[in-house]
């Protein structure tokens, strides 16, 4: 088995930092989260020196989804969570599991919520109280969280204390010695208010199709490991494996530098069944293939038989050098 060590971050370290390191303000928003029924949020984000976007979130326990980027529509309704694709008008469905819904909130700026249905999200390795802040003529409590060893990743959260909600956030990114920022600006947030009785059933657009067996199996991510067994067994590819976790900066490297690049799109088409498994929400596949570290990246066969394995991001050229002699 062959591996390849760059930045790797420490599942312990996340169970120490909650334990340990996370300060009143944002102990208070993960558990206004945990405790919430609903949440509905409309907001913007922006990269500094790009477009703004609008994000719209609506989530109720255990199981129910709408969120709306500027690309997609998602919605779980308690069985299915259907994904819609807005500029190909397509859309497919899969099982409402617990890690389908969680990798929906993975992503920035959807991340700021995945302390809903995921208490472990917020999860820093060291936090910094920062004092109030005048943000938008609103005074906040703001709280520095960064996520990894690296500080690749650093969230400030800027708390309403009348309820401990996040009401606005940065974002810090580092990758190849570059640093972005993203801003997020959140002032229409609704801690436990009542959702519509057709908020979370999923109407396909007029002129839209859903997909097929193939195009599903080489556009999306799976969540649930059986699911990418039976869709490899029937198109004959192998199982590519992402194992991550949403406190993990090396991860969102990964995923930015690699994942979301149309080179490994491309490869992934003709080759791969893409399969990600969020570490705390699927424990019992972490255990079953002895995951230690995040990110590690896995090529399994059919029958999910390990053909190579490789932890850490040490960057796109090390990442490829690990998976293209293993695509079969």
């Amino acid at each position: 088995m062959r591996k390849t060590f760059g930045f790797i971050a420490l599942a312990g370290l996340a169970a120490f930092a909650a334990a340990r390191l996370v300060p009143a303000g944002l102990a208070d928003f993960s558990k206004a989260l945990q405790e919430a029924p609903t949440l509905k949020a409309s907001y913007s984000a922006q990269t500094i020196g790009g477009l703004t976007e609008r994000y719209t979130v609506e989530l109720k326990k255990p199981n129910l989804l709408h969120v709306e980027t500027p690309t997609q529509i998602f919605v779980a309704d308690g069985q299915n969570l259907t994904t819609y694709d807005k500029e190909a008008k397509t859309f497919f469905k899969q099982p409402a599991t617990a890690a389908a819904i969680g990798s929906i909130l993975d992503p920035e700026p959807l991340n700021l919520w995945a302390g809903f249905f995921n208490p472990k999200a917020l999860s820093p390795i060291s936090t910094k109280a920062l004092g109030s802040k005048s943000r938008g003529g609103q005074n906040l409590d703001a709280v520095e969280a960064t996520y990894d060893k690296e500080a690749t990743r650093i969230v400030t959260y800027f708390l309403d204390p009348s309820d401990k909600v996040a009401r606005q956030a940065t974002v810090d990114l580092k990758k190849s010695g570059t640093k972005t920022t993203l801003v997020i600006n959140a002032k229409d947030v609704q801690i436990g208010g009542k959702s519509a009785d057709d908020a979370f059933a999923f109407k396909a657009p007029d002129g839209s199709r859903e997909m097929t067996l193939d195009e599903m199996s080489s556009s999306r991510w799976l969540t649930d490991i059986d699911e990418a067994k039976a869709l490899a067994t029937k198109t004959g590819k192998r199982i590519f494996v992402d194992y991550m976790a949403t406190w993990c900066g090396p991860c969102k490297m990964l995923d930015a530098d690699v994942l979301q690049t149309e080179k490994f799109k491309d490869i992934a088409k003709k080759k791969l069944i893409l399969l990600r498994i969020d570490v705390d929400l699927q424990k019992d596949v972490a255990a079953q293939y002895k995951i230690e570290a995040m990110p590690t990246q896995m090529v399994l066969d059919a029958k999910g038989s390990v053909i190579a394995s490789t932890v850490g991001y040490g960057g796109p050229d090390a990442f490829y050098a690990f998976l293209l002699p293993n695509l079969g």
